[in-house]
């Protein structure tokens, strides 16, 4: 009798531990309806403000029809993530690849930053719209500016009939050897206006490099909104923004000279008439 009872009572403490355990540990994908995807996981490196897609592969591992459906919803200070598609029908053991497009912002610090994508699947054959399975690809980027330590020298007041020099320094702080290449456009007001590059020479990682140009086809006079930026391939590049004034101001001394001397001798002459009392 006792050892029946003893059996009993050690049934029931397994029934019971065994109740706990699943309530406490659930299941993250349902027996009959699991979802797999593949890569679960996604580790980049990327420059800030540069764009990629990554494709994973969603398969239906349940003997029934499902819907997978993505959620790519990230904070402003995330990285943008969509999918395409963001739903696919799988019919049993079926699979899909879904492109994972993954924008770092421009104003982005470099570091380490995390995103993700939640993948849910519900029933593909009835009109229920419960969760029977889900997983989540994580995100993971390294984000790095790919150029650094930049150094504009450029004339804030030009003389129309001077040599008007522009140049750069920078740092190729990426990930692999690259080319700076420097843009100077400009919008003038009342004339003016233009475009200036300059490219350095190839460059390894953690190198600098000098660009030099010089502006030849300038307005005689105006005013140059002017921005200045320094790219290294993909990604955000340095940007620096300026005021640049266009006066012939050689020419306007000298005029300026040559007629206060004549207006001088003029004044001269006229008093050098008056009768004497």
């Amino acid at each position: 009798m006792v050892p029946v009872f003893q059996a009993v009572r050690i049934m029931i403490i397994a029934l019971l531990a065994g109740l706990i355990l699943t309530i406490l540990h659930p299941a993250a994908v349902s027996a009959e309806a699991a979802i797999q995807v593949t890569p679960a996981h996604l580790s980049l490196a990327m420059a800030a403000g540069d764009s990629t897609t990554e494709t994973v592969t969603v398969r239906n591992l349940s003997n029934s029809p499902v819907t997978v459906k993505g959620n790519s919803a990230a904070s402003a200070a995330q990285p943008a993530v969509t999918l395409d598609p963001d739903q696919v029908e799988l019919a049993p053991d079926a699979s899909a690849t879904i492109r994972i497009g993954i924008q770092v912002r421009p104003e982005t610090e470099p570091g380490n930053t995390h995103a993700a994508v939640g993948l849910v699947a519900v029933p593909g054959d009835s009109n229920e719209v419960a969760v029977i399975g889900q997983v989540e690809v994580g995100i993971d980027i390294e984000v790095f500016h790919p150029v650094d330590d930049v150094q504009w020298s450029w004339p804030r007041l030009i003389d129309s009939g001077d040599r008007a020099a522009f140049s750069v320094r920078g740092r190729n702080a990426g990930k692999a050897p690259a080319r700076l290449t420097a843009t100077i456009n400009m919008r003038g007001l009342p004339f003016g206006g233009g475009e200036l590059k300059m490219v350095s020479q190839d460059l390894a990682v953690g190198q600098e490099g000098e660009m030099e140009t010089v502006w030849d086809d300038r307005p005689l006079f105006g005013l140059e909104w002017t921005t200045l930026t320094v790219s290294a391939g993909p990604g955000a590049p340095v940007e620096q923004k300026t005021l640049i004034i266009v006066f012939p101001w050689k020419l306007a001394l000298a005029f300026a000279c040559v007629t206060l001397t004549g207006a001088g001798g003029i004044f001269m002459a006229r008093r050098s008439r008056r009768p004497l009392p």
